[in-house]
C-alpha cells in the first residue's frame, strides 16, 4: 500500500453485482479515496493520481490486513471479473503485506463527506 495514511469512503457491492464492479473498476477512474466492500474484502484505491492506472489494495475486512495489490486499470473487464470471482470462491492466492488499515480509515459516505481527493 502506497498510501497508508489515506481515508477511504467504502461502498458495499453485493456479490450479485460482481460484473458491474468489474466494469466500474476497469472502465472508470475513481477518486483516490474510493473503496468498495466486496466478498469479505475492501478494495481500496491506492492509485498515485486520478489520471494514473487504477491500483487497488485488497484488504481483508475481518482483520484489515492487505493481502494483494491489483491494477484493475490494466485489466480487461473479463479478467477483472475472473479476479473478483476468485475472491468469491476463495481460489485467489493471497499474499501477506505489511500494511494494516486502521478502522478509522474505512468510512461510510456519510462519515466521509468530502476530502482533498474527492475534488
Amino acid at each position: 500500500m502506497l498510501y497508508g495514511q489515506r481515508v477511504w469512503v467504502v461502498r458495499p457491492v453485493p456479490k450479485s453485482e460482481a460484473a458491474k464492479l468489474a466494469e466500474d473498476l476497469t472502465q472508470m477512474t475513481w477518486c483516490g479515496c474510493s473503496g468498495f466492500e466486496f466478498a469479505g474484502f475492501y478494495l481500496l484505491n491506492d492509485s498515485t493520481s486520478a489520471d494514473g492506472a487504477q491500483e487497488y489494495a485488497i484488504v481483508r475486512k475481518a482483520n484489515l490486513k492487505q493481502v494483494e495489490s491489483v491494477t484493475f486499470g490494466w485489466m480487461s473487464v473479463k479478467r477483472a471479473l475472473e479476479y473478483l470471482q476468485s475472491l468469491l470462491d476463495g481460489s485467489v492466492e493471497l499474499c501477506n503485506f505489511k500494511f494494516q488499515a486502521r478502522p478509522e480509515q474505512i468510512q461510510t459516505p456519510e462519515e466521509h463527506g468530502r476530502c482533498y481527493l474527492c475534488m
